[in-house]
């Protein structure tokens, strides 16, 4: 493995760490917004 092909990994590693959860965070709002319950902590 080259140097490049581990630097691409960490940085792609990395996009799907910080964008880990927005799925989720998506849904609880548009189920608060349908539904008027807010199911946030």
């Amino acid at each position: 493995m080259r140097v490049d092909d581990v630097a691409r990994f960490v940085a792609d590693s990395e996009a799907l760490y910080s964008y880990e959860g927005t799925k989720q965070i998506n849904s609880l709002i548009v189920g608060r917004t349908v539904t008027g319950f807010s199911a946030f902590v």
